[in-house]
């Protein structure tokens, strides 16, 4: 019975550990991004019509324990990333297919990594937005 006990005050010990660790990590994650931002929009034939570089942010808040909320300033919409995947592999892809569009996003420390892809290979025209940015 004592091993009983003791067994389960170590389960709850190392599990309000783990969550508060968790919790620190998304606190962590959570902030504005500025950065340059890279516009590249390849036509159908594949030529580049227009390639422009400007200084950026992207804000990535805590929507609840499960998701970030990220937004951009350039584009109308905020998408839902994964705070699992953000937080353990330090990356998560989105893929919405119509309008074609893929959001990926990388951490490594204080910096944010994304490529935003909207219209890729779709109706022969393609919209890149590269963004590199710190907290």
């Amino acid at each position: 019975m004592k091993k009983l006990r003791a067994y389960s005050y170590c389960v709850i010990v190392f599990s309000i550990l783990m969550i508060s660790c968790g919790k620190k990590k998304r606190e962590a994650i959570e902030g504005v991004y500025k950065g340059i931002e890279r516009y590249v929009h390849i036509g159908p034939y594949g030529d580049t019509s227009h390639d422009e570089s400007y200084i950026h942010q992207i804000e990535l808040k805590i929507q609840d324990n499960r998701h970030f909320l990220l937004t951009k300033e350039t584009y109308p919409f905020s998408h839902e990333l994964s705070a699992g995947n953000l937080v353990e592999d330090g990356t998560d892809t989105k893929w919405q297919t119509f309008p074609q569009e893929i959001w990926t996003v990388r951490i490594v420390g204080d910096s944010l990594y994304g490529s935003f892809k909207e219209n890729d290979n779709w109706a022969g025209s393609k919209d890149h937005y590269l963004f590199e940015g710190i907290k």
